[in-house]
């Protein structure tokens, strides 16, 4: 991160967790969030790495560019969860993706980047007065950052 700048945060399954923490504390600083098959508080395996606060208690509405992905045969997180987070994120794009379970980034490859290319998109727009935006997704469980 670059210090006066902005961020969007990302996360795939635990790291979706990380993220919305990300969120919870920095709200402000962030431009927008991606959440793919997001782990709610609880959810297996790494109980362990749950913060000692609520993640999805954010001080207001969230009204930058969200995404979040979910797959419709999900067995490890369930897309369910993801919905009830929706109602504060007022500019959020909710898509539970068929043929996609818990590694919908594989499996829906070129759905997520049809859809990840225009969450971004949106991004940007939002963050017009920065000179630069890069992005680099990691397929992992942890949390990404991207400068915006």
């Amino acid at each position: 991160m670059i210090a006066g700048k902005g961020f969007a945060v990302a996360g795939v399954s635990r790291g979706g967790y990380l993220a919305r923490g990300v969120l919870a504390k920095r709200s402000a600083d962030v431009n927008g969030v991606l959440l793919i098959t997001p782990a709610t508080r609880g959810a297996a395996p790494a109980e362990s790495l749950e913060f000692s606060f609520d993640v999805d208690q954010l001080p207001s509405l969230f009204d930058k560019p969200v995404l979040i992905l979910a797959g419709r045969q999900e067995s490890v997180v369930g897309y369910l969860d993801a919905w009830k987070t929706l109602a504060q994120f007022p500019r959020a794009t909710f898509a539970v993706l068929d043929r996609a379970g818990h590694y919908l980034p594989t499996e829906q490859h070129e759905r997520l980047l049809a859809l990840a290319g225009e969450w971004l998109r949106r991004v940007r727009n939002r963050a017009a007065d920065r000179l630069c935006m890069a992005a680099a997704i990691c397929w992992t469980s942890y949390a990404g950052v991207w400068a915006t």
